[in-house]
């Protein structure tokens, strides 16, 4: 009902303000009234889920970009440490959106992944 609405649920996180606005929509009101409340809470449990879900995708992804990136940077290799990574961020952080819209965890989780890549590439190497 909402959703069909274009209603934003940002700010209905409260059944009564929720109830006050659907009042007079048929479907609310085919609810029996001491349902409706454990109707909205199991509807605003299954959407804060799916925006973890959400959330934790894009994560996934940034990490994976950001992973591309540092691979393809000349300046990063095993002696690259994370204050170089940082320096690097906020050299480029303007010209490039996968920098600016990174959390600092996405820019340390896809360092640590990339620096443990060139820890197995150089002991391959040396064997």
């Amino acid at each position: 009902m909402l959703e069909e609405q274009g209603t934003s649920l940002n700010y209905l996180s409260k059944y009564y303000e929720v109830s006050k606005r659907l009042q007079r929509e048929p479907r609310f009101r085919s609810i029996e009234e001491r349902d409706r409340e454990e109707v909205f809470q199991e509807f605003i449990e299954r959407l804060g889920e799916k925006e973890r879900e959400n959330r934790r995708l894009q994560s996934l992804q940034r990490v994976e970009q950001l992973k591309e990136e540092f691979r393809n940077v000349e300046k990063v290799n095993l002696e690259t440490r994370w204050k170089d990574i940082v320096a690097l961020v906020e050299e480029k952080g303007a010209g490039k959106p996968i920098y600016s819209e990174a959390s600092q965890m996405d820019l340390l989780t896809a360092f640590e992944d990339v620096m443990k890549e060139m820890e197995r590439d150089d002991a391959q190497t040396k064997k």
